[in-house]
């Protein structure tokens, strides 16, 4: 993540990033378990992704950024998601680095439960208006 104050973007809101291509952490696994909508696989996607950068590089692979610098970060995660272990080093991340971090974590519901019509959604999708206002 870029940290030039130039450029600072007012606020942002991340919802399910892919944090870390690599898919190297060892807590996914346990997560895949209840994970049906993401599998956790051989990673052709994310190597995709790259462009021909290291997969470590903190442009393609933000959570070896760091988060200094940046104001009014908004993390959206769920629990039964491969991404949700990365999700929580990112907030482990900002804590250390004393970077502002509203993290919700929504229990058991599905990927992309921000766009769908059901309670959850709606809920998110007011919590995203309300940071907006």
């Amino acid at each position: 993540m870029v940290t030039d104050k130039i450029n600072q973007l007012v606020q942002i809101i991340l919802l399910l990033p892919w944090l870390d291509i690599t898919m190297s952490n060892p807590k996914m696994k346990e997560v895949s378990k209840r994970d049906p909508m993401l599998p956790l696989g051989d990673n052709k996607l994310g190597k995709l992704r790259t462009d021909d950068r290291h997969i470590k590089d903190f442009l393609v692979s933000s959570l070896y950024s760091s988060l200094k610098g940046l104001d009014k970060i908004n993390f959206f995660t769920r629990t039964d998601d491969i991404l949700n272990s990365d999700a929580r080093l990112l907030k482990l991340k900002a804590e250390t680095e004393g970077v502002k971090l509203n993290y919700f974590e929504h229990k058991h519901v599905l990927h992309s439960w921000i766009v769908f019509p059901a309670s959850e959604g709606k809920i998110a999708f007011r919590q995203i208006v309300e940071l907006l206002k």
